[in-house]
Parts: structure tokens; sequence; C-alpha cells
């Protein structure tokens, strides 16, 4: 299970890249120089909601996290399809549902990992995630259309939905105790 765990973690962060590429989608779907920022915004407003989401709902199933991450990156796809600018904004909802799997994936690898271990079994996931991340910029760059990433994008989210069918069947249940809410 932790070797899963591992992959699944080491997978999820390696994909964590689409921010890096909105700057691009903008420019290919004819947005300003101006409208960039303001997309790489909303885009990492998602990121903070998804981080709230993990911390509120730290015991979300498997089955809950991978269903949402494949109907996640369905939304991104079609954001990717279309030539407007704004419809750019809806890798914000990608991006929230994707950084709520993280979070949860490693939470549980955490909780399954020796304090002894941690260390390791942490710097293995980030070289793994990291071996990810080079891999999929390799793909992006060969598979660019000029200065439109799009293409490998849509390799990366085919990616990020196998990793939502894998944690549908593969992420545990959380073994941390419910925390008492404060009042």
């Amino acid at each position: 299970m932790l070797l899963r765990l591992l992959a699944l973690g080491a997978a999820l962060e390696g994909l964590f890249l689409i921010d890096e590429y909105v700057p691009l989608l903008t420019r290919a779907r004819g947005g300003s120089d101006q409208a960039a920022p303001i997309i790489v915004l909303v885009v990492w407003i998602g990121l903070l909601i998804g981080g709230e989401v993990a911390a509120r709902r730290p015991n979300l199933s498997g089955r809950a996290l991978g269903s949402a991450l494949v109907g996640a990156m369905a939304v991104t796809a079609v954001a990717f399809v279309s030539d407007l600018v704004l419809a750019l904004a809806l890798v914000a909802i990608g991006y929230a549902v994707l950084e709520t799997v993280w979070v949860t994936t490693d939470a549980r690898l955490q909780e399954r990992t020796s304090d002894v271990s941690r260390a390791t079994v942490t710097s293995v996931r980030g070289f793994g995630s990291a071996c990810v991340s080079m891999a999929m910029f390799a793909v992006i760059g060969i598979m660019s259309n000029g200065n439109d990433p799009t293409p490998g994008l849509f390799v990366m989210i085919a990616a990020l939905a196998a990793a939502g069918a894998l944690i549908a069947r593969w992420l545990p249940a959380s073994q941390a105790e419910p925390a008492i809410p404060c009042r």
C-alpha cells in the first residue's frame, strides 16, 4: 500500500504543472499580456480553494476524490479546447480538485509512514515527482505547436485522469481521528 501511495503522490505532484503554461495558453488564444496574470490569479485561487477543501474534508473517500479528479480533468480539457481566453478560468476548477487530491493523498502517505522512514519516503516521493515533471516538460515541449503547449497538456490531463482512476481504487481511508471543531 505504501508503494501505491508513493507512486500516486509522485505522479500527482509531478503533473502539477498546468499553471506554468497559463500565460502561453492565454497568448495562444489571442489574449493580451495583461490578461495572463488575471487568468493565473484565478487559477491560483482555485489552488487555494482546493487546499481549504482538503483541510476541511480530510476523510473524503478515494472513490470521491478519484471521480472528482477525472471530472475536473474533463472540465480542464474543455478549457483547452475552447478558443476563448476566459475559458481558461475553468482551469481553476481542475487546479482546485488537483490540490485537494494531492494534499489528501500526501496526508494518507504520511499517516502510513513510520517516523523512522518518513524523511526517506518523502525524499523518494520528491525524486519521483521531479522525474515525472521532467518527463512531462519534455512531452509538452515535443508536442507543442509553436508557442501553443495545448497538445502536450492534453497528455498531462489524460495522465491526471488516469491517476484519478487509480486513486478511486488505491487510496485508503484516513487513519486520523476526526478533529473536534473549535467553537
